[in-house]
C-alpha cells in the first residue's frame, strides 16, 4: 500500500489501519477535578492542544499525537514499519463514534517474538480524575485539547523516560492526510522534558501539498507540570 506524500512515495504499513482500529469503541468527555482553574495543571499532568487550519471534522478525520516515551531519541515517523515501530510507545487519539467526538489514550503493544508485526493498540483505562477532552477548546472549532495524567502510560515493564518525542497525524482510513513534517518522514521532534514545567508550541513545517483545512496541522501545544 503506497501513498503519494511530499517528495516521495511512503509506505503506510498499517499506520492508518492500526491507529483507526479503536475508532468504533466510543468514549466520553470527562471532567477532571485535579485540574484547577483555566490555566493551571496538577502535578504529573500534561495538556496538549491540537490546532488545524480549518474547522475540525471528526467525522472524516482521526487526529492522533504519538509519543516515544522510551528514551531512544527517535521521532515517531509516518512510515513506522521500517523501524519496526520502535518509536511508537503511546498515543492520544481523537475520533468520532455515533456522531460524537471522543478521545482515548492508547499504548502500542509490540510482539517481541516477531518485531516486524504491527503492534496491537491497547486502550488504556482513563478514570475521571486522569483524563479530560475538550473538543472545541478555542471556541472557533479549529482546536481541541486533551489533559491527561502522564502516569497513564506507565503500564509496561519499561519505565517512562523523562525525555519524550512526538509526531502528530491527521488520518483517514488507508490514508495519511498530514503530519508535522514538510514530508512524511522529515519531522524531527524536539525533546519534551517532562520532569520540567513548560508551555511549548511546535509549529508544523511548511509544505506545498494540498491538504483540506480540517486536516492541515498548524501546531501542537504542550503544557506540562512535572
Amino acid at each position: 500500500m503506497f501513498l503519494s506524500f511530499g517528495l516521495g512515495r511512503v509506505r503506510l504499513a498499517y499506520l492508518s489501519v492500526a491507529l483507526l482500529t479503536l475508532a468504533a469503541c466510543g468514549g466520553s468527555v470527562r471532567t477532571n477535578p485535579l485540574v484547577v482553574g483555566t490555566g493551571s495543571l496538577a502535578p504529573g499532568f500534561m495538556r496538549l492542544t491540537f490546532r488545524v487550519s480549518g474547522k475540525l471534522d471528526f467525522s472524516k478525520y482521526q487526529y492522533t499525537v504519538v509519543f516515544n516515551t522510551s528514551g531512544s531519541g527517535s521521532t515517531p515517523e509516518a512510515n513506522p514499519n521500517h523501524t519496526n515501530w520502535a518509536a511508537y510507545s503511546d498515543a492520544i487519539k481523537v475520533a468520532a463514534s455515533g456522531g460524537a467526538a471522543y478521545a482515548s489514550a492508547v499504548q502500542f503493544v509490540k510482539n517481541p517474538a516477531n518485531p516486524h508485526m504491527p503492534p496491537v493498540l491497547k486502550r488504556l483505562d482513563t478514570g475521571p480524575s486522569q483524563f479530560q477532552f475538550i473538543p472545541n477548546s478555542n471556541g472557533t472549532g479549529t482546536a481541541f485539547t486533551v489533559i491527561f495524567d502522564r502516569s497513564l502510560f506507565n503500564t509496561s515493564s519499561m519505565p517512562l523516560s523523562k525525555g519524550w518525542l512526538f509526531n502528530a497525524f491527521s488520518l483517514q482510513p488507508n490514508r495519511l492526510a498530514d503530519s508535522m513534517g514538510r514530508c512524511a518522514d522529515c519531522f524531527r521532534s524536539p525533546t519534551l522534558r517532562v520532569d520540567t514545567a513548560f508551555d511549548r508550541t511546535i509549529d508544523s513545517e511548511i509544505n506545498s501539498r494540498k491538504i483540506a483545512p480540517a486536516a492541515r496541522i498548524v501546531s501542537i501545544e504542550f503544557d506540562n507540570n512535572p
